[in-house]
């Protein structure tokens, strides 16, 4: 490193902890006026980490209740997460499903996708 990269360096480590300070103090002042907790990570009464073991559990029910659909689409070479997830909260179940798909409801998909 040349002397002036690592004076630029040292200036912004100097800078970026002071920020990080002033932060950390509103942070606090924030956390004093709206009764905030810092180890709180709870909202509702849910956790974060339940909700999203919530979504796994979902997304797990989903792929063993349409996995002839996900095949289908992976031999069709047009696998999606996303769209795997908007078939079936449509009710599309297997490949026998998606081709009673009315055009309204492809519509849909499509720009859910």
């Amino acid at each position: 490193q040349s002397f002036v990269e690592r004076v630029k360096a040292i200036k912004e480590q100097q800078a970026k902890s002071r920020l990080e300070k002033k932060m950390k103090k509103l942070e606090k002042l924030w956390r004093n006026k709206s009764g905030i907790k810092i180890g709180s990570a709870t909202s509702g009464g849910v956790s974060q980490l339940d909700s999203s073991s919530a979504s796994k559990k979902a997304e797990n029910a989903a792929l063993n209740e349409a996995a002839e659909l996900k095949a289908w689409l992976r031999s069709k070479e047009i696998w999606m997460k996303d769209l795997f997830s908007v078939l079936v909260s449509k009710g599309v179940n297997g490949p026998d499903d998606f081709f009673l798909i009315l055009d309204e409801t492809m519509d849909e998909i499509k720009r859910e996708v």
